[in-house]
Parts: C-alpha cells; structure tokens; sequence
C-alpha cells in the first residue's frame, strides 16, 4: 500500500507539471494577432475603451450587457476615440495607429490629473499627438457633458500635464 505522503507528493509534482502548461496556454492566447474580422466590444453610452472579451475585468459588470461589437476593421472609423482596453488587449498583438502607444503611455497620467481635480469624464472623443511624438492634445467630456482640453508632455520617458 502507498502511504499518504507519496500520494500527496505524486499529486504536488502533477500539478506543478500541469502549471506551467497553462500560464504557456494563456500567454499564447493573449499574443493572438488581432485580424480586421476580430470583433471588439465598447459601451457606447460612454465607454472609454474596446475590448477583446466582452467578459473582461476591466468592464464593469452593471455595463456588460450594453456592449455592443464590430469588427476591428471599422473601430477606428467609428469610434476613433476609444482606447484598447490594457487588460485584454495586449499592444502586441496589434497594429497600433500613429501615436496610440504614447497615448495608452499617457493616459494613467491623465486620469490621475482629472480625478484630483475633480473632473469625472465619461471619455475623451478627440486627441493629436505631434510629429515628434513627445506632445499629445487630449478633448473629453466629463459627466456634465463639458468639454476639457489637456495637453501631456513627455521629458525623460515621463509623461506630464502641462499647465
């Protein structure tokens, strides 16, 4: 008869056999080009970003049922404003338009900046960034539907509002 020690044991060395085959199965889910067919979900009742999962994290659960999808292909010409979401969709796996990475770079800076300020905006709906890539212009709206304009800078590799 096999003690209970060397059953634990057998049944410890299974399961961390069986981990690292998992974490490999979802880092190559997550490394998934996105293909113009990809359907990518967004709340349009002032969402900020797309998703990849309509079940991600990120959304809140009160809003999943007001997602509404497309295909990859036609985000940028229909909600050109909405950000991916840094959970479920991964940079790597995409084509990033000019000046996305700066962005998604900057935005944690900006959303510090608007919520000390006690600016709650729903989403930004315009933004440039310069050629050089170091000066993004950011217009959202808050929740009283005003408009605010922010301009974020990058010295040094960081990101900050310039007032």
């Amino acid at each position: 008869m096999v003690s209970i020690e060397k059953r634990i044991t057998s049944v410890l060395c299974i399961i961390l056999l069986l981990i690292p085959m998992g974490v490999t199965y979802a880092l190559s889910e997550a490394a998934e080009p996105i293909t113009l067919e990809t359907p990518v979900y967004y709340n349009p009742e002032g969402g900020s970003f797309y998703h990849l999962n309509p079940n991600c994290n990120r959304i809140n659960a009160a809003y999943r049922d007001k997602l509404v999808s497309l295909p990859y292909r036609e985000l940028f010409s229909t909600l050109g404003a909405y950000l991916p979401c840094e959970i479920c969709v991964s940079l790597d796996s995409q084509t990033l338009w000019v000046g996305e990475k700066e962005l998604r770079e900057a935005w944690p800076v900006l959303e510090a900046y608007t919520q000390e300020n006690g600016v709650n905006f729903a989403s930004p709906y315009a933004w440039k960034i310069t050629p050089d890539m170091d000066t993004i212009t950011v217009s959202v709206h808050d929740d009283r539907d005003y408009t605010f304009e922010y301009t974020l800078v990058r010295n040094d590799a960081k990101w900050a509002i310039e007032e």
